[in-house]
């Protein structure tokens, strides 16, 4: 099925490549192709004046055959050859299958210093469950070692001209 997207994300989830501030690398580049799930968001709370927060809550479930994941991951030999099972077209964590799921909250903090120089604190956590017959035992393994968590931190200067 052709779609066309350039980003995607539910109110600048961790999960999803969508506007974070520090843009590249900022998020865990899920895939909204073959999933579905829900979002909610408080954005924009503020309890002192040019202090910002933001909190996002994510659940995202597969959709995705864990046969034909299993079948490309295997004929592509990134199964066995311990390459973490990564190709270019799917990977664990951003692509799901029927039988996976992740959820993220993220909690984003921009303090306005002048009217375009912001100090940003970015921070997200993210939980998922996979299936090692699916992405093999080296991939699933490392990610079982770190509890299926990953965490984001992130802390810098924003200037907008």
């Amino acid at each position: 099925m052709p779609y066309v997207r350039s980003k995607w994300g539910p109110s600048n989830s961790f999960l999803f490549d969508d506007g974070q501030e520090f843009g590249k690398a900022g998020n865990m580049f899920v895939s909204p192709v073959g999933n579905y799930g829900i979002g909610a968001s408080l954005n924009n709370i503020s309890f002192i004046e040019k202090l910002t927060h933001r909190l996002t809550f994510a659940y995202v479930r597969g959709n995705n055959s864990a046969r034909a994941l299993r079948y490309y991951n295997m004929n592509s030999g990134s199964f066995f050859s311990g390459s973490n099972a990564s190709t270019p077209y799917f990977s664990m964590g951003r692509d799901l299958t029927e039988n996976e799921y992740l959820y993220g909250l993220s909690f984003d903090t921009k303090y306005m210093i002048y009217e375009n120089l912001a100090a940003v604190l970015e921070a997200g956590w993210a939980h998922g469950s996979f299936q090692e017959s699916v992405w093999g035992y080296r991939q699933y393994h490392h990610a079982d070692d770190l509890g299926n968590n990953a965490w984001k931190l992130a802390v810098g200067l924003s200037y907008k001209f």
